[in-house]
Formats: structure tokens, C-alpha cells, sequence
């Protein structure tokens, strides 16, 4: 029985390979190591994945952009003052700046709000590849958690994209919610979700 044929990489794909091999974040880790394999196997996803249907992935990222450097003095100062111009979508504010949690620029976590690093976080779907490159590369993130019984107040997550040109950023997040918790993701000051008792709630337009 003769092997079946290699797949042919993209330019993308062997730039996001070239970037793993250089990344400090991959060295001595089994699990990153992995999650790039699995990237690696599937390659970039085609309408083919179900889960990509409406999204030719492959054919739209012809290159791999550079990931974004970790946030630097300048880089955090400028954040601040675009966040000081940014209405609260509520009461308290969480900030990730090129995906990186940024405690400076947040507000202290109420009660019965546990905040834990990106390691903390649960493996992601092993059949998404897409998943499985962002935790390959992943720099930050943020995984909070509401205690049992804690009624917390709003929780806004704000993502700020600093520097100029083209920047692919890595970054994980997870939220487990109580039955009283609301929590607003924000991409640009643009509503995604709201989550409520672990359940996503589509988020206005107007807000």
C-alpha cells in the first residue's frame, strides 16, 4: 500500500510553522507542541471543516502575519488612553492588550472573582485546527472564574490592539459564570457576547 501524498503547504501555513519554531513560548511544552502538530495535520480549514463552512480559510490568508509583540511601556500608555475615551459597558473592567492580560489597566477583581494565567486554562478542541494554532501560539490571555454563590456585578472584557500594520495575535480566554453573572465581551469597543448563568446572549448593536 503506498503512502498517501504529502500535503502541499501554503506560504501561510510554513510561515506560521516557521514562526512556532522560533517561538520562546513553545520550548518545553509538550501540550503547544502537540496543538501545532494537530494545526499541521489539517493545515489551514476549507469549507470542507463543518465548522469553517462558510469560511475558506485557506484561500483567504495568504501569508502569516507577524504576532504582536508583548505589550511595552508605550504600548500600554497608548491603551490607556484609548480605553479613557471609551464609555464602561459595565461595572467592572477587564483589559487584554494584544491578547496579553494587562493588570495595570484593569480594575481589581470584586468578590467571588478569581482570575488565574492562560496555563489554567482547559485544552481546546483537538478537531479545530484553528484552536489548536492558537494555543500553539498563544502569548496571554485570561481565565476567570465566578465563585458559587458569588453575585458579582457586570464583568466588561475589553481587547485593545496596539502598534501599526498587519498583527496576528494569540490569545485564550475563559469565563465560568454563575447564575447571576453577566459578562461583555469587547473587541474594539464593539459588543460581541454577553454571557448569563454560562449562557451567550448576543449583545445590541447599539450598545
Amino acid at each position: 500500500m503506498s503512502p498517501a501524498p504529502a500535503i502541499a503547504r501554503t506560504v501561510a501555513e510554513l510561515g506560521l510553522a516557521e514562526q512556532f519554531r522560533a517561538s520562546p513560548e513553545a520550548e518545553g511544552s509538550p501540550a503547544r507542541v502537540a496543538a501545532f502538530r494537530r494545526f499541521e495535520t489539517a493545515g489551514l480549514p476549507t469549507r470542507r471543516v463543518e465548522t469553517w463552512h462558510y469560511t475558506d480559510l485557506r484561500t483567504a490568508v495568504t501569508k502569516a502575519q507577524p504576532p504582536a509583540p508583548l505589550p511595552d511601556a508605550a504600548t500600554i500608555a497608548a491603551a490607556k488612553l484609548r480605553l479613557s475615551a471609551l464609555p464602561r459597558l459595565a461595572a467592572t473592567r477587564f483589559v487584554v492588550v494584544d491578547g496579553v492580560y494587562v493588570a495595570a489597566l484593569s480594575d481589581a477583581a470584586p468578590a467571588g472573582i478569581a482570575l488565574a494565567a492562560p496555563s489554567a486554562l482547559p485544552a481546546p478542541w483537538p478537531d479545530d485546527p484553528m484552536l489548536a494554532l492558537n494555543l500553539a501560539l498563544a502569548q496571554g490571555g485570561l481565565a476567570a472564574t465566578v465563585a458559587p454563590g458569588a453575585t458579582p456585578e457586570s464583568i466588561e472584557i475589553v481587547h485593545v490592539f496596539g502598534g501599526e500594520g498587519a498583527r496576528a495575535v494569540y490569545s485564550r480566554l475563559a469565563i465560568e459564570v454563575g447564575a447571576d453573572a453577566r459578562l461583555v465581551s469587547d473587541l474594539g469597543h464593539i459588543p460581541q457576547f454577553s454571557l448569563a448563568g454560562g449562557k451567550a446572549v448576543p449583545m445590541p448593536e447599539t450598545l
